[in-house]
């Protein structure tokens, strides 16, 4: 009997810390999904700040371009190609606004990445303090944390495009602008 009782405990206690092992532990596949997690949302910073470096880098570009167009003479056009250079000049101003808007859209995006940084290191912390459940951290990985990933990914894409289309519009309005008033010189 003594010895039923003591396998009969010993099964117990293996049981018992088994299962209290692996309350609130991390499966290896939510930790390895997080780790890919958290390489996707450190690569997203980098791209977040070079996109930042990108515009000012062409922001400067474009405004030297046009200011180069602003500087020329051209009290001497025919009144036809003036019609035509302040059309140009109107795409001009217009394409100076969209640059402040997606400076602004930048911006934005950049305070609205810090929050959510810091919002996940807090709720990552928390989760890990108290062991939540492997199926609750993975569920709030999947669910909010990686649908903001994608957010932002989604921004970059649409931002670097809005940048290569101001771009080839800049471009092609100062060329214009130049081929019309070169001659006059």
């Amino acid at each position: 009997m003594k010895k039923g009782f003591l396998a009969v405990m010993a099964i117990t206690t293996a049981l018992f810390v088994t299962s209290c092992g692996k309350k609130g532990g991390l499966s290896e596949e939510t930790k390895a999904a997080m780790q890919t997690f958290e390489t996707n949302w450190k690569a997203t910073e980098g791209n977040m700040t070079a996109m930042g470096t990108t515009m000012t880098t062409a922001f400067g570009e474009m405004t030297t371009m046009m200011a180069a167009n602003d500087a020329m003479d051209m009290t001497k056009l025919k009144p036809a190609t003036k019609a035509s250079v302040d059309s140009m000049l109107t795409m001009c101003t217009m394409i100076k606004g969209q640059m402040e808007k997606m400076k602004g859209d930048y911006s934005a995006a950049m305070t609205q990445w810090a929050t959510d940084a810091t919002a996940y290191a807090d709720w990552k912390k928390k989760a890990q303090e108290e062991k939540l459940a492997d199926a609750d951290f993975k569920a709030e990985i999947d669910n909010t944390w990686t649908a903001k990933l994608a957010t932002y990914n989604d921004q970059l894409v649409a931002m670097n495009e809005a940048l290569t289309g101001i771009q080839a519009a800049c471009k092609s309005s100062c060329d214009a602008i130049t081929g019309m008033v070169a001659p006059v010189k």
